[in-house]
């Protein structure tokens, strides 16, 4: 989830004085608005969610968490007073958990840690994220290097990454400004091209090899003198 972080929404349904002093510490460190909410049915845009574990159990945030997905209206987030060990650490499950702040450090170490989220870094401790990462590795089933050069148009990259994303034809064609059947045209043109049947094998291929695709259209603008066709 790509999102350009605009200002603070720290969930507080108890309304702490600790919370409400927060919100006036943490704009002063991060020149970024800070609102205190305690109903989390709805999250301001661009927002950065801080959900503060003394106050919410793991099983709030989780279920808050989908409640915003399912509308469509999911933000990336923050935990803040977390306890080692807690069940709270099982939400780095969750792709749009930025980081994760364990109860007793300094608000200095805090505004320094969400400083670096806001510049696009992740905070999550190693013990963590390292076996959610070495679970989602794999051997790839086939070398990306023995694949022949694919030349896609801009419009078939750009309807990949959308399929890819779990978009449906409707959403990749609103984004794009285009006819669903326009995009439904570029993804079978692009099924040809890679050699696959289906959104599933394309979305496996997409998963393995999408990186071949920049490799090769660099080749491909190469090739044409810094051209770049893109069909609408």
């Amino acid at each position: 989830m790509k999102n350009t972080i605009r200002k603070l929404a720290l969930c507080s349904p108890v309304r702490s004085v600790e919370n409400t002093i927060l919100t006036l510490e943490l704009p002063k460190r991060l020149n970024l608005g800070c609102e205190l909410r305690s109903n989390l049915q709805q999250m301001p845009p661009n927002s950065l969610v801080l959900y503060d574990c003394q106050e919410l159990s793991a099983q709030k945030i989780h279920l808050n968490l989908q409640h915003l997905q399912s509308r469509k209206c999911g933000r990336l987030f923050c935990l803040i007073n977390t306890s080692e060990g807690s069940l709270h650490e099982r939400l780095v499950e969750w792709p749009s958990l930025q980081g994760i702040f364990y109860k007793g450090i300094s608000l200095s170490e805090l505004g320094d840690g969400l400083q670096r989220v806001i510049s696009g870094e992740l905070k999550l401790p190693r013990k963590l994220w390292q076996p959610l990462f070495n679970r989602r590795r794999h051997p790839p089933k086939h070398s990306s290097f023995l694949l022949p050069p694919i030349h896609l148009t801009r419009r078939e990259h750009q309807v990949l990454e959308g399929l890819y994303a779990g978009h449906s034809n409707q959403a990749i064609a609103h984004q794009l400004a285009l006819s669903e059947h326009t995009v439904k045209s570029h993804l079978y043109t692009a099924y040809k091209k890679l050699g696959v049947r289906s959104r599933l094998e394309a979305g496996n291929w997409m998963r393995n090899y999408q990186h071949t695709l920049a490799e090769s259209a660099a080749s491909y603008r190469l090739k044409n003198i810094g051209t770049f066709t893109e069909s609408a």
